[in-house]
């Protein structure tokens, strides 16, 4: 389950509204909502599922006070879903392994995969979407493939356009800026 507040202002006294939104495909134990982006009219909701499970992400849209599902998408076996976010018509789903970062997009027929960025070496792909830039980042799997990507949507497709080996635990960006978290002091 998801809670959306909605206000003016986020003090106690001005909250308009509290609207749960509870994904049809949620199981006990899926931990649906444990990983969620919203943008605009579009929210999604991510599972966390671990050994074999099927994960899933589920976009939804709203109209008014309402919002109903507009795709879901499944990943199955090592897939584990490690991030997702919603920039306008496109969501990115990172994926832990295989490493990668599949980006949908969502036009006349629906939400379909657009594109998938892939990481060989990496895996736990966390990833973070702003209009025409994406940042990736991507744990190493023995000591290979980790670090900081920024790619830039050109012509359709994505080129890279930065790359680190750098790396962190969590990972966001707003165009022109990107910010990685990390646990403790590990940058030199």
């Amino acid at each position: 389950m998801v809670a959306l507040f909605s206000a003016a202002s986020f003090s106690a006294e001005l909250v308009r509204s509290e609207v749960k939104v509870v994904s049809a495909y949620a199981t006990n134990g899926s931990h649906w909502g444990s990983m969620v982006a919203l943008d605009g009219e579009h929210l999604a909701g991510a599972t966390r599922n671990f050994q074999g499970k099927t994960n899933y992400v589920e976009v939804f849209r709203r109209s008014g006070n309402r919002w109903s599902s507009e795709a879901v998408f499944g990943f199955a076996g090592t897939n584990v879903v490690e991030a997702i976010d919603l920039s306008g018509d496109r969501l990115v789903v990172g994926i832990d392994l295989p490493g990668e970062v599949r980006v949908y997009e969502r036009g006349e027929a629906g939400w379909v995969l657009a594109d998938t960025v892939e990481f060989a070496e990496g895996r736990g792909a966390r990833a973070s979407l702003h209009a025409g830039v994406l940042a990736v980042l991507m744990g190493s799997r023995e000591q290979k493939g980790g670090g900081t990507f920024i790619y830039e949507l050109e012509g359709g497709e994505w080129q890279q356009r930065f790359a680190t080996n750098r790396s962190g635990a969590v990972i966001d960006t707003d165009g022109e800026t990107v910010v990685v978290g990390t646990y403790g002091d590990c940058f030199d």
